[in-house]
C-alpha cells in the first residue's frame, strides 16, 4: 500500500486480514485457525463480543490468542480487546461488535481461501 493511495476501511482491513492469515500458511495449528476463523462471527453474532472473546481467551490456547491479536490488528485496535467490549459504554460496545464482525469476517474470507487443506485426489 503506497503512502499517496486512498483506501476505503474495507480495503484497509482486507489488506491486513491477508497479512495476518498469510502468516498462518505454514503454522502447525492452522486447521484450528481455520476452525476459530469460520466459527468467531457468528460467535460475536449470536453471543455478543464480550462472550466471544471470552470463549476464545478462555481455551487459553495459541491459537486463540494469535486469533484475538489478528482481529485486534485487523480492527485498528491498539488495547486489550477484552477490557474495551467489557468497559465500553453501550453505543461503542456496538461499534466495535460491528467492527469485529466484519473484521472477523475477512479473517474467515482469508482463512478459508489461504488455510484450505488439500484431501487425497478424486
Amino acid at each position: 500500500m503506497g503512502s499517496d493511495q486512498i483506501l476505503t476501511k474495507k480495503q484497509i482491513r482486507a489488506h491486513k486480514a491477508w497479512d495476518c492469515v498469510n502468516r498462518k500458511v505454514n503454522a502447525t495449528d492452522k486447521q484450528d485457525y481455520l476452525q476459530l476463523a469460520r466459527s468467531f462471527p457468528a460467535l460475536v453474532h449470536s453471543c455478543g463480543l464480550v462472550e466471544a472473546v471470552a470463549f476464545v481467551t478462555a481455551k487459553g490456547d495459541h491459537t486463540g490468542r494469535d486469533y484475538l491479536s489478528h482481529l485486534r490488528e485487523v480492527m485498528m485496535r491498539n488495547c486489550d480487546l477484552a477490557d474495551e467490549s467489557r468497559q465500553a459504554p453501550l453505543s461503542r460496545y456496538q461499534q466495535l461488535s460491528r467492527d469485529a464482525i466484519d473484521s472477523a469476517t475477512w479473517l474467515k474470507r482469508y482463512a478459508e481461501t489461504l488455510l484450505k487443506v488439500k484431501t487425497g485426489a478424486k
